[in-house]
């Protein structure tokens, strides 16, 4: 079974897959994925997440941990396989990785829909 794509809506902090099941992250989570998914899902270092989520302040390396644990936690939530993998990138930071395959099979399948869809008229 492929993993399935996901959307993200930032202004309602909603993170969808294809099948409409939904789930709205916490503020501060919105806020780390947002990051997450900037520049063509580029690494994000522990110091840019400090400074862009909690604006400089002092931020133990715990409440990091957790919250990139409590966004893994939100993301697979969603039924089926998350096609959105958050991977830690040992001394430097995190980056999102889309599983590229899932996007692809799904474009697939909804090509051979509609071309079996439309030769039914």
């Amino acid at each position: 079974m492929s993993a399935v794509p996901l959307t993200f809506a930032p202004p309602t902090r909603t993170l969808s897959n294809i099948y409409g099941d939904k789930v709205v992250l916490s503020a501060q989570c919105a806020a780390l994925l947002s990051l997450l998914l900037e520049d063509n899902c580029a690494v994000v270092t522990r110091s840019e997440i400090r400074r862009r989520i909690w604006n400089h302040g002092v931020v133990s390396e715990d409440r990091l941990n957790h919250l990139i644990c409590r966004l893994r936690k939100e993301m697979n939530a969603l039924p089926g396989e998350c096609a959105w993998q958050i991977e830690t990138i040992p001394k430097l930071g995190y980056q999102l990785k889309i599983n590229e395959k899932s996007v692809t099979t799904l474009n697939y399948w909804v090509h051979r829909c509609r071309a079996w869809f439309s030769d039914l008229h």
